[in-house]
């Protein structure tokens, strides 16, 4: 699985990179939006993994940007909580897969289940 990070937070780069190192994956990391649609465009990403808490950017804004210019990314947001009101506002802007931070550790538990759930969809 090919996986794009647009993450500031040093501690949550180095424990995804583990869990990527671990499941023989592969990753790029993007410094800003202009940065991620290019890599996007170029890299072809299976998911895109934004963290919601980004320095001068609006992660929400990024994500919407990203799915009106590139309909084929897959995106998972990382919040600090699990806020109903936040998951209803990723689902409007379609992000496939909404996380809190406290559990980082089942993401690719969580993108394989949906990654299943989307291919038995396709089936039936």
């Amino acid at each position: 699985m090919k996986l794009l990070l647009l993450i500031e937070n040093k501690d949550i780069i180095n424990y995804l990179d583990g869990l990527i190192t671990k499941n023989q994956d592969t990753r790029l990391l993007a410094n800003d939006i202009s940065q991620s649609l290019s890599l996007i465009k170029s890299y072809i990403p299976d998911w895109i993994v934004i963290d919601s808490v980004l320095k001068n950017n609006n992660s929400f804004e990024i994500a919407k940007k990203i799915k009106n210019e590139i309909h084929y990314a897959k995106i998972c947001l990382l919040a600090d909580n699990s806020d109903e009101r936040l998951q209803g506002k990723a689902k409007s802007i379609g992000i496939e897969c909404f996380i809190s931070k406290e559990f980082l550790f089942e993401l690719y538990e969580i993108i394989r289940g949906i990654e299943y759930q989307t291919d038995l969809e396709k089936r039936f």
